[in-house]
Parts: C-alpha cells; structure tokens; sequence
C-alpha cells in the first residue's frame, strides 16, 4: 500500500502504535482494581488508587543503591536520580517517567528493527503490540515482579541488534556494553549473536567475523569489569563473591514446595512460553 511505503508514515505508525502500548501499560498500573508499586493502595480512598506512590519508589530507589546484586547495575538509578535534579521533581515520579519514556522507545526500536528485518509494516505493527503484551512488560511494575530494572536493557538490546544487522559492528558492541552495565545477564545472549553471525548471509568471511566478534565480546567484559572496579568496587572484594555465591539459594528457595514450584513454573512459561512457539513455527 503507498500510505505504508512512505518512510515518513511508517515514522508515525510507530511512534501512534507506541503511545497507545504505553497508554495501555499506564492504565494496567493506575486503577482503582491493581495493587502495583507505582500507585497507591487504599481501600477507602479509590482516588488514591490514581496518584504515584512517592514513597514506595523512593525506597525501591534506595534499596537498589544499597543491595549489591542492584548496586552494580547503577544505570537506571542514576536515570531516575538525574532526571529527579534537573527537571525538579519528586523521585517517583521520576521512576514513573524515565520507565515509561524508555518503555516508549523500545516499542520504536522494535518497528525499526521488525523493518530492517524486512518485516510488513503490519507485521512490525504486530511485533510492537507482542512486546507491550509481555508478561515482563505488561506486569513490570506488579508487586513480587518487579522488572522494572528491564526497560533501559530492552532498549539497549534492541539498539544493538539493529546495529548489528545494519553491519555497524562498533555501535553493536558500544550498546551491548552498556546493556550488560544496565543488568549483566545480557552476556547469556552472545551464543545467540554469535549463531546469527553464522547464519548472515551477506558475510563472506564468517569465520573471519566470527573470531573478531568473539575478541569483541571480550574486550566488552574486560571493560565492564574495568567500569565496575570505579563505581562499584566493592564488586571485586570476597564479600561480593560471596553474595553471588550465595544467590544460588534463591533456586533452592523458588522450588521449595509443590506451590513455589508450580508458580516458578508458570511464571517461566509466561516469560517463554508464546516466544518460544514463535521461534519453532518459524525455525
């Protein structure tokens, strides 16, 4: 269709079908029907129900200061910090503010990313409203979920990946970089770029790419390890270790009993669940 091929509709189709994503994850969290961490819960005063609970999140922002497995993911916090200062306002409505801005632009970068990938614009339309509808998305600021910590490693993900199909191999392993300072598990997905390394076409020498990329990703740790060591060096110290160590209960914890296993387990599914099918229907 023309109206769809015109780059500059394609622009506003993405932006119109990312408000209406966020209108929606605004509304799922304001209501006088949900208890969630952004707003206030008060059984006599529905009214509450509407307005940013400013001290739940300031105690979310402190508490992710001062426990070690947030304290070295600093990036969303000095987002929320920073953006509190310059523009005057209270911290959570700060909180509220950045999440929903950077939930905003992951929604962009999926069309865009869905349109590099040679997609319709349908179904990059598609491919946005899949991604508000994650559980991870859609319930991110539910109490006892809390990924809130996800939206600036969402977006930097994505930016990295549209780097890496646009071939622009620098841009790919600067915004990896910072994803992996945004939550380090984004490491678990470079067997992933390395299996799609293997699988571009357009590369005439995969080998060649492949080790490079391999060299990269190193270097991307060395200088992970590099930042770390200034802002947060505790990280290196025995009691660090220790602390990681010890996070391994927390498996131990999840599959306690028949009903912390059974709702490990659903929420796992309802992670992986539809994606997963996604990826064999079409493997």
């Amino acid at each position: 269709m023309p109206f769809l091929s015109n780059p500059m509709k394609k622009i506003t189709i993405s932006i119109l079908v990312s408000c209406i994503g966020i209108f929606i994850l605004f509304l799922f969290h304001f209501n006088e029907r949900t208890d969630t961490m952004l707003n206030r819960w008060d059984e006599h005063n529905k009214s509450e129900m509407h307005k940013i609970d400013q001290q739940v999140l300031r105690e979310a922002v402190d508490y992710h200061k001062q426990e070690p497995a947030f304290a070295r993911r600093p990036l969303s916090t000095f987002l929320f910090e920073k953006t509190s200062s310059l523009l005057h306002i209270e911290i959570g409505t700060s909180f509220v503010l950045v999440n929903f801005i950077l939930f905003f632009l992951c929604g962009i970068a999926v069309f865009y990313l869905s349109v590099i990938l040679k997609l319709s614009v349908v179904e990059a339309i598609m491919a946005q409203l899949l991604f508000y509808g994650g559980f991870t998305i859609l319930c991110a600021f539910f109490n006892t979920n809390y990924t809130y910590d996800e939206p600036l490693t969402y977006l930097c993900c994505l930016l990295s990946l549209i780097a890496f199909f646009k071939q622009k191999h620098l841009l790919f392993f600067v915004w990896f970089l910072v994803a992996c300072l945004s939550r380090e598990s984004c490491y678990l997905f470079i067997p992933s770029i390395l299996f799609l390394l293997l699988t571009q076409h357009q590369l005439t020498n995969k080998v060649r790419s492949f080790m490079l990329y391999s060299v990269g990703f190193i270097l991307v740790l060395l200088l992970h390890a590099i930042i770390l060591h200034f802002i947060y060096p505790s990280f290196f110290t025995a009691q660090s270790s220790q602390e990681m160590n010890s996070r391994m209960s927390l498996l131990e914890f999840n599959f306690q009993d028949i009903k912390f296993a059974r709702e490990t387990l659903l929420s796992l599914f309802l992670v992986l669940g539809f994606p997963l099918y996604l990826i064999c229907k079409n493997w």
